[in-house]
């Protein structure tokens, strides 16, 4: 995600490409899904993921 992007332009990022990769029978439970979006956020939001 880049710095200047909104949440919901990165969200809908996301689950193109979480969507993707369940169409090659990939699928993640709800957990790993949220470790990968907390992954994905620009360094300058660590006060948001440590939070």
């Amino acid at each position: 995600m880049s710095e200047n992007s909104s949440v919901a332009d990165h969200l809908n990022d996301f689950n193109t490409v979480v969507n993707m990769i369940a169409s090659v029978t990939i699928e993640f439970d709800e957990e790993v899904r949220a470790l990968l979006i907390l992954c994905s956020l620009p360094e300058s939001w660590d006060s948001l993921v440590m939070a």
